[in-house]
């Protein structure tokens, strides 16, 4: 498989912080895209402070499995406000949030109502996700 540059630093930043292959999160789920402040972080080689994974029902559940084979468990720890921004507009669902030691992942999952419908609501909220 090619991977550009960029993209071998963004694996290099997620595979690290996620202590396991990346790429088993897209081999597992077919809807599931890594995205927001990670990517920014691993471009710029700073510390992520968490990953955030936008992912489709049947995606998710596969994803959660696979999290908690790799040692992560599920929380109530949100951060802060999230799904409180979007709760008026019903952008997003409330994240599950996944732990193993520093490291924190949320899968977040797209609200229908957005976009009239779920397929076009993920691919809504990537194409708007804002990386500053």
């Amino acid at each position: 498989m090619y991977l550009s540059s960029l993209m071998k630093t963004i694996k290099k930043g997620l595979d690290s912080y996620l202590e396991f292959d990346a790429h088993e999160l897209f081999a597992t789920a077919d809807y599931a895209c890594v995205f927001g402040g990670a990517l920014r972080d691993s471009i710029v080689d700073d510390p992520i402070n968490d990953v955030d994974i936008l992912c489709l029902p049947n995606s998710c559940k596969q994803i959660m499995k696979l999290l908690e084979e790799k040692g992560y468990k599920q929380t109530e720890l949100r951060k802060p406000n999230v799904s409180e921004l979007y709760k008026d507009i019903k952008v997003i669902f409330d994240p599950f949030t996944f732990i193993k030691g520093d490291k924190i992942v949320q899968l977040i999952r797209p609200c229908g109502e957005f976009g009239g419908s779920i397929y076009k609501s993920y691919f809504d909220i990537l194409c708007n996700v804002d990386l500053s």
